[in-house]
């Protein structure tokens, strides 16, 4: 039997935006894992029947009573209906997640676009029960330039750097790693590295003949594709494609060339061709 996943955002698809495209394709691979999924979120839906969509309204960044909050703490002033908003949002989030076994929290714990939101979470991390609280940091509002004047020393803009009890900490990637923890001061091995879940031939609609090629190439990798999808005849020019490979591998990288063309049937040298090609590729590429 699996376990029961919250994973928690403002919106979630069809809102356009990368968190949600991660979120949708998170929903929907824990769901072919076996595991129930809910979808708690101010705004959208899954458009997955197996996945269950709570809405608590004041998530949503754009709800009205948030967004005038939000102004207010952007100036460094806390608004009178703070404490409130908290309250309602801790209510909510306390009924919608009391059978789950994990709450993923997408960004919630890193940006400050619902701090009244970030507060109320922040509230049930610290109780005695609950589910086990991921916090998935794509974002760090006190990382980056562009919010440095909306952040502010003290509470509540503190509870987006001081590092949470129970809760485990997810960057999605190296450099968000190195982040969080210059950030919070947690140790390396509180801080856990994983790349977004995304299934790349369903995002990018590839047919499955195509899928099982790319997987044969052992596509995607951590390295750079260069992809030409024209025939295979010298007026393309080929070899410049080659040599620039060579140079990547040369100044340490690892590419891929993949030539999806077809040879010319117009051109009886083709084969020849081909073979030149092929042993440019060999040499420039070994060197």
């Amino acid at each position: 039997m699996g376990l029961r996943v919250g994973l928690l955002h403002y919106t979630a698809p069809p809102v356009a935006g990368g968190v949600e495209v991660v979120l949708g394709q998170q929903a929907r691979l824990l769901a072919d894992a076996g595991h129930h999924v809910r979808m708690i979120v101010g705004r959208g839906g899954s458009g997955d029947p197996r996945v269950e969509v709570v809405r608590v309204p004041l998530a949503d960044t754009r709800h009205p009573a948030i967004l005038a909050a939000r102004a207010s703490l952007d100036r460094g002033s806390i608004p009178s209906t703070f404490a409130t908003l908290v309250a309602t949002l801790a209510a909510d989030l306390r009924s919608a997640v009391g059978d789950l076994d994990v709450l993923v929290a997408h960004n919630v714990c890193g940006l400050h676009f619902n701090l009244p939101l970030t507060a109320a979470l922040r509230q049930m991390a610290g109780a005695p029960r609950g589910p086990a609280l991921v916090a998935w940091q794509h974002d760090l509002a006190w990382t980056s330039m562009s919010y440095a004047r909306q952040l502010h020393p003290g509470l509540p803009w503190d509870l987006l750097r001081d590092p949470w009890p129970r809760t485990t900490y997810v960057a999605v990637s190296e450099a968000r790693q190195k982040e969080q923890m210059r950030l919070s001061g947690l140790p390396l091995e509180h801080v856990r590295v994983v790349p977004n879940g995304v299934d790349v031939g369903r995002l990018l609609g590839l047919h499955p003949s195509t899928q099982r090629i790319v997987e044969g190439l052992g596509l995607p990798g951590p390295w750079p594709v260069l992809l030409i999808p024209a025939r295979i005849t010298p007026r393309k020019n080929l070899e410049f494609a080659i040599r620039i490979a060579a140079d990547l591998r040369r100044l340490g990288d690892d590419p891929r060339l993949i030539i999806t063309g077809p040879l010319d049937p117009h051109d009886p040298t083709a084969n020849e061709y081909l073979q030149e090609v092929d042993g440019i590729g060999h040499s420039d590429c070994q060197r």
